[in-house]
C-alpha cells in the first residue's frame, strides 16, 4: 500500500474554522486600530477647528493641547489650564497639601490658580497665614468674615492675593492665588 503524503489526507473542518477564526480576530483588530485612530484624527481635527476660530478672534498663535489652551499675541501669552499647575508657579507659595487644581491661567505678569479642598475655610487660611510667612512674604493684610478669608502678601517686587471661601456648588473651600511678579 502506498504511503500517503499530507497532500493525500483531506483537510480537517477544524482547521478551515481555525482559518475564519482568525480572519475574524483579525479583521476585529484592524478595525479596532482604524477606529481609535478615526477617534485620534477627530479630535485633533476639532482641536485644529477651534485654534483656527480662536486665532481668528485674537489675532494672535493658539494652541489646544490637552486641558491647555495657549494663546500669544503681540501683547504677550496666556495658557489656560482646567487641572494643571503651571510650570513657573512659585516655589514659594505652596500649593495646599490634599487640594485639586480646578483651574489655572499663567502670564508674564503673573499666575492665577484656582484650588479646591474638603478642608474647612478656616484650616486653609490659617495655614495660608503661617506659611507665607515662613517661606519670606510679609503679610500686608488678612481679614475673615464668616466662611470668606481674605490675605494679602508681598515679597520684593512680587505679590499675592489669596482668596478662600466655600463653593457653595460642591460644598468644597475654594482657595484662589493670585501671584504678580512684579513686571
Amino acid at each position: 500500500m502506498p504511503e500517503q503524503t499530507d497532500k493525500d489526507q483531506p483537510k480537517s473542518p477544524a482547521s478551515s474554522g481555525n482559518k475564519t477564526l482568525i480572519i475574524v480576530i483579525g479583521v476585529v483588530v484592524v478595525l479596532g486600530i482604524l477606529g481609535s485612530a478615526g477617534y485620534y484624527l477627530q479630535q485633533k481635527s476639532s482641536e485644529r477647528a477651534a485654534e483656527k476660530k480662536a486665532e481668528e478672534v485674537t489675532g494672535g498663535k493658539v494652541d489646544i493641547s490637552g486641558d491647555k489652551v495657549t494663546i500669544e499675541t503681540d501683547e504677550g501669552k496666556v495658557t489656560t489650564s482646567e487641572s494643571s499647575l503651571p510650570d513657573s508657579f512659585p516655589s514659594s507659595i505652596t500649593v495646599y497639601q490634599g487640594s485639586e487644581v480646578a483651574g489655572s491661567t499663567e502670564a508674564e505678569e503673573g499666575i492665577t490658580l484656582l484650588l479646591k479642598t474638603s478642608d474647612s475655610t478656616s484650616k486653609a487660611f490659617s495655614f495660608y497665614k503661617s506659611d507665607l510667612a515662613k517661606n519670606g512674604w510679609k503679610i500686608t493684610s488678612s481679614s475673615t468674615i464668616e466662611e470668606n478669608s481674605l490675605i494679602t502678601a508681598e515679597k520684593g517686587n512680587e505679590g499675592v492675593l489669596i482668596t478662600i471661601s466655600k463653593d457653595e456648588e460642591d460644598g468644597k473651600t475654594a482657595i484662589a492665588i493670585v501671584y504678580s511678579t512684579g513686571k
